[in-house]
């Protein structure tokens, strides 16, 4: 009908003139389009994966929360910039490390274990808000939405966490919950300096 298929062939001489020219061959000829289709249909896969992955990985770079990846062992296998900038450690310096040793404080370290823990054994609600201590010494309040990866198998494989600073909002609950109880404070004053006025308050 006119279309073109791909061919394999193998052959051998079989007779040759006096001078050892080839005069005849013997061999075999398969179509392999077939194949040939399903190497290419492999191929655009793998690099529309690789997009996808260069596109996922530009995000995440990007992101303007932080985002790491620990292995089983809770070592960081990823850490994009907003980490960078949030606990003071570059990518170099953070990559290979247990993240528990790098900015847990040891008041902390049962506490991050235990979602570790969980997260390895599939949890997908072992979140958490603990204190962190960054590069440079000072601490921060952290709070983190981890979720277990899983391989085909349905093995955990890597934890992805996702980390913000609250450490202003936390300082600014604290300060409301202060001037709160200050106030009621004073307002238990005023009411016992009323009661001991000898006369009627209306």
């Amino acid at each position: 009908d006119g279309h073109w298929v791909w061919c394999e062939a193998r052959a051998r001489v079989c007779q040759r003139d006096p001078d050892g020219r080839p005069l005849r061959l013997i061999g075999v000829i398969r179509g392999v389009s077939a194949e040939r289709a399903a190497v290419a249909e492999r191929e655009r896969l793998i690099a529309e994966r690789a997009e996808v992955e260069s596109r996922l990985r530009l995000a995440l770079d990007r992101a303007p929360i932080g985002v790491l990846m620990n292995d089983t062992d809770a070592r960081i296998t990823y850490w994009n910039e907003a980490c960078e900038q949030m606990f003071g450690y570059s990518a170099e310096e953070a990559i290979g490390r247990s993240s528990i040793d790098l900015f847990v404080p040891p008041e902390a370290r049962a506490y991050v274990e235990g979602i570790m823990a969980r997260l390895r054994e599939g949890d997908v609600n072992a979140h958490g808000l603990n204190e962190a201590v960054r590069k440079d010494g000072r601490r921060i309040v952290t709070e983190w939405r981890n979720t277990p990866i899983v391989d085909a198998a349905g093995r955990v494989t890597s934890l992805l966490a996702m980390v913000i600073d609250v450490t202003e909002r936390i300082d600014g609950e604290h300060e409301r919950m202060r001037l709160l109880a200050d106030k009621e404070r004073l307002a238990g004053r005023l009411q016992r300096q009323f009661e001991r006025m000898p006369i009627a308050c209306i």
